[in-house]
């Protein structure tokens, strides 16, 4: 029966600590008089990745004694959830995945603009999310103290009239919604 899995580092990572588990079970089980620990493999020795269907014979070839059945039974559900969660398609290898990003691309880039569109429509400091990199700043003369006050007014002269900072929250929520109408319409 051939399944379709998709080997996510999840499932990889997981797959192997579940191998190690299984393959550790079954050479106790099949060589009792050798020590776990005597035969460690090096680390710089290569092992091969065991495959699902490799995984499922080393599970029922760990004897359903009443010792080893609880264990068997327990790789058995480990290995099964494994193999769903592989089985499930990771999010960007859906068809949608590419057509999504872009609608979220789009409606990010044009938050900016939108804001400071509203904002200067209605005569108000327009807000920049991030610093022009061409702006040189303007230097300034005196003590710390009125470094820190010039700041502080400055965060204020950015706000204007409430009742236009108001309104502007308001047209900009509307704005933001046009524009993810249009993005959804041209989609």
């Amino acid at each position: 029966k051939a399944r379709r899995v998709y080997w996510t580092e999840y499932v990889f990572t997981e797959m192997q600590v579940l191998a190690d588990k299984i393959a550790a079970t079954v050479q106790a089980v099949n060589h009792p008089e050798h020590d776990s620990g005597s035969h460690a493999p090096d680390e710089d020795t290569f092992q091969w990745d065991y495959s699902i269907v490799q995984l499922e014979e080393m599970i029922t070839s760990i004897p359903p004694n009443e010792h080893l059945l609880p264990l068997r039974k327990s790789f058995d559900v480990e290995l099964k959830k494994l193999v769903r969660t592989a089985q499930q398609r990771p999010l960007d290898k859906s068809p949608l995945y590419p057509i999504a990003f872009e609608i979220v691309s789009e409606l990010v880039a044009r938050v900016p603009a939108v804001i400071n569109s509203v904002r200067e429509r209605l005569e108000l400091t327009p807000w920049f999310l991030a610093p022009d990199p061409n702006a040189t700043p303007a230097p300034r003369a005196g003590s710390p103290d009125d470094e820190e006050e010039e700041e502080e007014e400055d965060v204020f002269n950015v706000r204007g009239d409430d009742d236009k900072e108001e309104k502007a929250h308001h047209e900009e929520e509307l704005a933001l919604a046009a524009n993810w109408s249009d993005l959804a319409h041209a989609f």
